[in-house]
C-alpha cells in the first residue's frame, strides 16, 4: 500500500501532479539577498505540462538580450587642477567593436555660479575621442551650464559600432537638474560633439570621463564626476 501525503491545510498531494496552489509561498522564508544568476525558478516548458527548473540568468537573457548592463562606477572623483584629466571610469569590461553602447554619467558643481561648473570629455580605452576643453569661448563637449546653484548635471552618450566608416558615430544628449537659472535649467539639449580623435576599431576594455575645472580664479569650487553606467546593445 502506497503512502498518501497532505499539506498543512489537509489538501492531498498527488506525486504525479501537485497543484501549484498547494505551494505555501507566503509562508516560505524570504531569500534575504539579491537574486543572482545561479538562483532557480520553476517553469512549464512550452506550457505543455512539462515542468523544468531554470536559472535566473536565463530570465535576464530573455528580458534583456538586446540591452545588457556592462558595468558602473559611483566613486566620486574631484578635479582640483585646471587641466583636463581622467575622472570616473568603468574598466575591466569587454565590448566588441561592432556592438553599440549607451553611457550615462553625472557630475556636479560644488558651489554655485558659472565658473564652478565642469566641462566633461570622453575616452575610449586609451584614446581621448572628445576632450574636455574650451576653444574660442565655445566648450567642445558637455558643459554643465550656468546656474545660480550648486547642482547635478549629466548626459547620455550613444556610441555606434566602432567599425570602418563609423568611427565618428557618437550621439550625445545633455541634461541638467536642480538648476534655478541658466541655459539648460529646465531640461537638456542634444549636442553635436566635437570629435578630437576617431573611435578605435577594437574591443572596448574601459570607458573614462574626462573633466576640466574652468574656475581658474578660485581653486575651491572644484567640480566632480560621481557616477557612470555602461550598457551594451545587441549587435545588429
Amino acid at each position: 500500500m502506497g503512502w498518501t501525503f497532505y499539506d498543512s491545510s489537509g489538501r492531498k498531494l498527488n506525486t504525479a501532479s501537485t497543484l501549484i496552489d498547494n505551494l505555501d509561498i507566503d509562508g516560505a522564508t524570504d531569500i534575504g539577498a539579491a537574486i543572482v544568476d545561479a538562483d532557480l525558478f520553476i517553469i512549464d516548458d512550452g506550457a505543455g505540462g512539462t515542468n523544468r527548473k531554470t536559472a535566473a540568468s536565463r530570465i535576464a537573457t530573455y528580458i534583456g538580450s538586446a540591452f545588457t548592463f556592462v558595468g558602473g562606477n559611483t566613486t566620486e572623483v574631484t578635479e582640483t587642477g585646471f587641466s583636463a584629466a581622467d575622472s570616473i571610469a568603468v574598466a575591466g569590461i569587454s565590448i566588441a567593436a561592432d556592438a553599440p553602447i549607451d553611457v550615462t554619467f553625472v557630475g556636479r558643481r560644488t558651489t554655485s555660479g558659472a565658473a564652478a561648473r565642469p566641462i566633461a570629455g570622453f575616452k575610449i580605452n586609451s584614446t581621448t575621442v572628445q576632450e574636455a576643453a574650451t576653444a574660442n569661448g565655445v566648450n567642445s563637449y558637455y558643459d554643465f551650464q550656468n546656474s545660480s546653484l550648486a547642482a547635478d548635471g549629466g548626459g547620455m552618450i550613444l556610441l555606434l559600432p566602432r567599425i570602418t566608416n563609423y568611427q565618428q558615430g557618437i550621439i550625445a544628449h545633455q541634461f541638467n537638474s536642480g538648476a534655478a537659472t541658466g541655459e539648460n535649467s529646465s531640461g537638456g539639449q542634444s549636442i553635436k560633439p566635437v570629435i578630437d580623435a576617431l573611435m578605435p576599431i577594437a574591443t572596448i576594455t574601459s570607458l573614462t570621463m574626462r573633466i576640466l575645472n574652468i574656475d581658474t580664479s578660485d581653486p575651491d569650487p572644484d567640480p566632480s564626476m560621481d557616477s557612470m553606467f555602461v550598457f551594451s546593445r545587441a549587435v545588429a
